[in-house]
């Protein structure tokens, strides 16, 4: 485990003084899951027969393992790298470069199950199963389980040996495909919605005015979530913003009594009921133009 920057150089000087032309990586991250924003809670590395999990939690800082990344002669072995590519991209200002995707190769071989755990066991013959549930695992509570640590090797642990099945097996042709799939993947970058307001299931129902209520009451529960470090969903549920929408003439102490929120965000409930008051306002002006 690589906890301190001190150790996370003398990685870096590793594999830029030890002629290293391909490390096998996996990131595990999270947008919006526990805590507020994106976030890279632990980078995992295989270099040669070592792995090493570097820890951005306790670090916080790791820009020294741009120029690795960013190196066009050191091949990235990764599994489903999209998510990755676009985490070190936004999170860090990384981007990646020589990118070799494992599963988008046994993809192009016609595998039907293509989780990884699915294919070491198909191709290698190893039993990589594991107990933990990635998606309720929390990556940013320190320290992490032995369950997790065992998970999160276990993603760079067969990568290699999943790369060099796959350049015996595949065509010509399929390799430059891959090849193109890879040079793709470098460009990927997270987009924000436009609108996203508009993404929450039952916006469509409601009319112009209760939209842009819905709107402003999406901000401000933005706002909240970014205060106190929770992600949106847990501060007010998409359901509950609906049903404020539609809502007419609601009163700052009778917001508690129609949703429910954590105790971290009660203090800044008056942001919710202000978002109200901004939307009445700005309705109120439309209208009377109108007029």
């Amino acid at each position: 485990m690589i906890n301190t920057n001190e150790e996370l150089e003398n990685l870096d000087g590793i594999i830029k003084n030890c002629g290293i032309t391909k490390i096998g990586l996996d990131l595990e991250g999270e947008s919006n899951l526990h805590r507020y924003g994106i976030h890279i809670c632990l980078v995992q590395l295989r270099v040669e027969d070592k792995i090493y999990l570097v820890d951005p939690v306790t670090i916080k800082d790791i820009s020294s393992l741009k120029s690795i990344f960013e190196d066009e002669k050191i091949c990235k072995v990764m599994f489903c790298a999209e998510f990755d590519v676009k985490l070190l991209k936004h999170s860090s200002g990384i981007k990646l470069r020589n990118i070799y995707d494992v599963q988008a190769g046994f993809k192009l071989l016609g595998y039907a199950k293509l989780g990884l755990e699915n294919i070491v066991s198909e191709v290698l013959n190893v039993d990589n199963s594991h107990k933990l549930k990635k998606q309720k695992s929390d990556w940013n509570k320190r320290p992490l389980s032995d369950d997790q640590l065992k998970y999160a090797e276990n993603d760079v642990k067969y990568l290699f040996e999943l790369e060099n099945y796959l350049n015996k097996n595949l065509t010509d042709e399929q390799k430059d495909i891959l090849r193109s799939k890879n040079i793709q993947l470098e460009k990927c970058d997270i987009r924000e919605k436009k609108n996203p307001y508009l993404q929450i299931k039952g916006s469509g129902n409601l009319n112009y005015q209760q939209k842009n209520v819905l709107k402003y009451l999406y901000n401000a529960r933005d706002i909240i979530a970014r205060k106190i470090d929770f992600p949106p969903f847990w501060v007010i549920k998409n359901e509950d913003l609906i049903k404020l929408a539609v809502k007419k003439n609601i009163s700052a102490d009778s917001l508690l009594k129609n949703i429910s929120i954590p105790k971290r965000a009660a203090p800044l409930i008056d942001l919710i009921y202000e978002a109200f008051k901004k939307a009445e306002n700005e309705y109120s002006k439309k209208t009377s133009r109108i007029k």
